[in-house]
């Protein structure tokens, strides 16, 4: 008997750490916790691939390229298919360049409220940057720390005259997945895949 109660005690403290774990994992994330996470990194890079369905389309148009984040404001989108477009934004600026038409246009985000909206549901997630965040958006967060997926309603009327909602979801401090959806009922969805950061 005592042989096997003390099989049956080292399972248990063998297994132990795993179950924990697990519930750790399986812990409902709340906004705040995973906001700390995400302050916590200081560079990601993924490859995305975009869908966007548009209604002036037969067929989703679809778009490649890089998404790269660098702490603490640094996020550019490189397109590589249909066409290459470089897009950097920094602090307040915003520069679009497109290569092969050897054009580039630079503005400010602060004059464009609509495009600062949508750089920020990206960046400010990116930086674990509440207030940034909250300044444009009703943000609800569901899930846990391995699979969270977090709603965005715009707080500007006249960005929900847009934008009906955006849709990030991701998988501990990494973004996988971007879904806007447009009051027109056009619709883009990003899925991002990891690659190391330069």
């Amino acid at each position: 008997m005592r042989s096997w109660c003390v099989r049956i005690l080292s399972w248990t403290l063998r297994a132990a750490p795993g179950f924990l774990a697990a519930a750790t994992a399986a812990h409902a994330l709340t906004l705040p916790e995973l906001l700390k996470s995400m302050s916590e990194v200081q560079a990601q890079q993924g490859r995305f691939v975009e869908q966007r369905t548009l209604s002036l389309l037969d067929k989703p148009l679809v778009i490649t390229g890089v998404l790269s984040y660098r702490r603490p404001d640094f996020l550019q989108r490189r397109t590589d298919t249909p066409t290459r477009e470089l897009m950097s934004v920094s602090g307040d600026r915003l520069t679009v360049e497109w290569p092969d038409r050897h054009e580039q246009r630079t503005l400010s985000l602060s004059s464009n409220p609509m495009l600062w909206a949508f750089v920020e549901s990206i960046r400010a997630t990116l930086a674990g940057d509440g207030p940034s965040l909250q300044r444009f958006y009703w943000a609800s967060l569901s899930g846990d720390l391995r699979h969270w997926s977090l709603t965005l309603e715009p707080r500007s009327s006249d960005i929900a005259a847009r934008v009906k909602s955006i849709v990030i979801g991701g998988s501990g401090s990494v973004i996988a997945h971007v879904d806007v959806l447009e009051e027109s009922g056009d619709r883009s969805v990003m899925d991002i895949k990891p690659v190391a950061s330069p």
